[in-house]
Order: structure tokens, then C-alpha cells, then sequence
């Protein structure tokens, strides 16, 4: 919210426009809100509940009834202003408004423009869908892979991301934490590799680290009742949390993230458990100063029952993996459907703070051109970034898709 973006079209639009009052809705970053009271038009000028956008804003907003004044906090500095006084502050300054902000329903209202001046959002006008769009300032994407599952030969890669999240752990079918190959006579595909002749795992994990970026260890759980083993033992728990923060520790990993799926409707009382497990795991990795993230699937994936909320809370980064939306074993490249994407980002954008989500991208179901479109919904609804499943499908055609893309999002 640094940047102070209006034109004089935009400001034309909104003075201008006339819609029905009873029809005006408002986004915020791509989100619509739920406001008890609605948006309206007098005197050609287009009014906002200001506590609403201003708290949708992050803003600490304090309301004096006795002087009929609101206050405002921010990055942007101070705001002032009185009902009915067409005079405001702002940071000590005074500043004429084009209209007074008024009270219906209760409620304060103030002019869009000064939402945009006061704030430093942008705002944009929708005519054909009486929307009110409200942008607050772009700050660059989070960019993570998936490493292994025959990544090596994208391993360069990986410099070009913020992190890596290497897919070297699991949970076994007695419920143990576990890296090895083999288990039961069957192949594991989560292990943790040998070194290759051309690059050891430490220098693999290191050019991850390089820079500032981020290595993520990622513990797979992608069996519902190898899940199950581990959450219904405490005993195993409290074994697979000191081994697992143990990995991480040893192998200078900047965290942990955990990627337990299955989960169904019948599952309640396994995604309680999975919830105290994130919270145990979390208070170990904090012990060492270690990050702990996710990934999930979204509300309107059938493998959805996740306590969203409570995990938001708990974890520094959310991977959501807004696909397999196509029935399973379709053996075409069928991009995933933009409409359900935006529906699975926009409900867990309702439990989960924006700026720890990234939007899962899985590259063997998309091309490059839906790729981009794919992380131009993290720009519009403002996540932390993006994530790619897998490595091995990230081709020097992909690569160039994402940087024409994000070159874009800075223009």
C-alpha cells in the first residue's frame, strides 16, 4: 500500500457513473466483500463503508462518536477526517474532499477517491458489472518447485526460483516417518536420494539455499490410512516430529513442509489430529528457528477436510493445490478450469491470510500459456506467489512463460 495509483479516466468513471445503488459491489484484491452495509451513488460520487475496505486493508480504524471523527493507521501514515466536514487530515496535512463523509445504517461512508488517495490503493471502476475494484500495491511473487521424482536434469532450475521443496520423506505403512527407497518390498517414490556424480544432494539443497532462497524438506503423506497409523499414536508422533525436525536441522533446510492428503468428509476427527500435529511439529521447528509450511488441497476439492482456519493460523506458508479438478487417469494435458481454480483460491482466501498463500500450479496438467494465467491470479488476489509441481515438467518453454509472465506483472 505504498503506491498511489489513480488516473484521471478512473476518477472521470467513478464521478460519472451512474448504476443502480442497490447493485454495487466491492473487491478487494480480488475478493468480494460481505459488508452489512452496501456501496451507493449521490451526487454523482460512488461512497464505500470505510471500516470495512479500510479493515479489509489491514487498517486499525478508531471511531469517536462524541466528535463524529475517524481515525486511521497505517503504512501510509495518519487519516482524520469528520461527518459532514469536507476538510480531513492526513499526516498533519490538510486535505479537501470532494464530498463529506456521511453515516447510514450506522455506518461511516466516505467517497472512493478518498479510499484511493488516503490509503495508496488503486481503484477502478467496473461499469459492466457495477464492481468497485480496489488493488493495493503488487509486491514480487514467490516462486517454488517441487524437487525430485526425476527433477536432476532440472536441477539449474532451481536459481531461478525463491525456494525448492525437496519430496525426499514420507510416512510408511505403520505410520513411521521414513526416507529410504525400499519399504515392505515396495518402492517408495519420497526418499531421499543418493549423490550423483554430477551433483551431491548437499549442493543441490545448497544452490536452493544460494541468495537467500529458501529448501523446504517435504514429508509426503499421500496414503489416508498410512496417515492414520501416524495420528493415532502419540507415541509415533512425538518420534516422527524429532526425526523429522532432526533432517531439517542437520541438512541447514530453511523448513519443513508437510503434504498429508485424503482427507474426507468422514475424516473430521483425523483432521483434528493432523491440526495438533501441525502445532506440535511447528513448536519443535520454532525451537531450532525453522519455518513450518503446507500443502493442501482447496474447499472444493472432495479431499478438502482440513481445519483451514486453525491451520492458517498455525503455519508461515500454505501451498494450495488448485488442481485435479479432471477425473483421475485422464491421460490428456487438460489445463485445470480457470472457474474452479479462482473458487478453491477464493474460499481458502476465507481461512487463510493471503500473504501465506501460494497458488499450486500442477505443470503436467497445464502448457506455458495457462501456466501464466494460472500466476496471474496470484497477482490479482495479491498471494505470497506461486508453486510448481514438478520440476522434471519445468522445460526451458515453461521457464520462459514464467519470466515473460512476472516481467509483465511489474509493467
Amino acid at each position: 500500500m505504498k503506491q498511489h495509483l489513480l488516473s484521471s479516466i478512473l476518477g472521470a468513471g467513478l464521478l460519472l457513473a451512474q448504476p443502480s445503488a442497490d447493485n454495487i459491489s466491492i473487491k478487494v484484491d480480488g475478493m468480494t466483500m460481505d459488508v452489512e452495509s452496501a456501496a451507493f451513488i449521490e451526487d454523482g460520487r460512488t461512497f464505500v463503508p470505510f471500516r470495512a475496505v479500510a479493515e479489509a486493508l489491514d487498517v486499525h480504524v478508531n471511531w469517536n462518536p462524541s466528535s463524529q471523527q475517524v481515525t486511521t493507521q497505517s503504512d501510509e501514515g495518519v487519516v482524520r477526517m469528520t461527518v459532514g466536514n469536507t476538510e480531513a487530515e492526513v499526516n498533519k496535512q490538510s486535505v479537501h474532499l470532494d464530498a463529506p463523509p456521511m453515516i447510514r445504517e450506522g455506518r461511516t461512508f466516505v467517497p472512493i477517491r478518498f479510499i484511493a488517495e488516503s490509503l495508496g490503493t488503486n481503484v477502478q471502476w467496473q461499469s459492466d458489472t457495477q464492481t468497485v475494484n480496489i488493488t493495493t500495491e503488487a509486491t514480487e511473487l514467490y516462486t517454488l518447485g517441487f524437487y525430485g521424482l526425476g527433477s536432476f536434469q532440472q536441477r539449474d532450475a532451481i536459481a531461478e526460483l525463491s525456494s525448492t521443496a525437496f519430496t525426499w520423506g514420507s510416512i510408511s505403512k505403520e505410520g513411521h516417518f521414513q526416507m529410504s527407497r525400499s519399504t515392505d518390498g515396495k518402492l517408495n517414490d519420497y526418499y531421499w536420494p543418493e549423490n550423483h556424480p554430477d551433483a551431491s544432494t548437499d549442493e543441490i539443497i545448497d544452490l536452493s539455499l544460494s541468495n537467500g532462497r529458501d529448501a523446504w524438506f517435504m514429508v509426503h503423506g499421500i496414503n489416508r490410512d498410512h496417515i492414520a497409523s501416524l495420528l493415532h499414536s502419540e507415541a509415533k508422533q512425538k518420534e516422527a516430529i524429532a526425526e523429522i525436525v532432526a533432517v531439517a536441522d542437520e541438512n541447514d533446510f530453511s523448513g519443513v513442509m508437510i503434504d498429508f492428503e485424503g482427507f474426507t468428509p468422514e475424516d473430521k476427527k483425523l483432521s483434528s489430529l493432523y491440526t495438533t500435529f501441525l502445532d506440535q511439529l511447528d513448536e519443535a521447528l520454532n525451537k531450532k528457528q525453522l519455518a513450518l509450511s503446507v500443502a493442501i488441497a482447496p474447499p472444493n476439492n472432495f479431499f478438502s477436510e482440513y481445519e483451514y482456519e486453525q491451520i492458517g493460523q498455525i503455519v508461515d506458508m500454505a501451498v494450495v493445490m488448485l488442481y485435479d479438478y479432471h477425473p483421475e487417469g485422464d491421460a490428456h494435458q487438460r489445463p485445470e478450469p480457470m472457474n474452479l481454480v479462482k473458487k478453491g483460491l477464493e474460499e481458502t482466501l476465507h481461512f487463510i491470510p493471503r500473504e501465506k498463500v501460494l497458488v499450486g500450479i500442477n505443470l503436467v496438467h497445464e502448457t506455458p500459456e495457462t501456466m501464466g494465467e494460472k500466476i496471474e491470479l496470484a497477482n490479482t488476489y495479491r498471494t505470497k506467489g506461486v508453486s510448481l509441481w514438478l520440476l522434471r515438467q519445468y522445460t526451458d518453454d515453461y521457464q520462459q512463460a514464467m519470466s515473460e509472465t512476472t516481467d509483465d506483472l511489474k509493467d
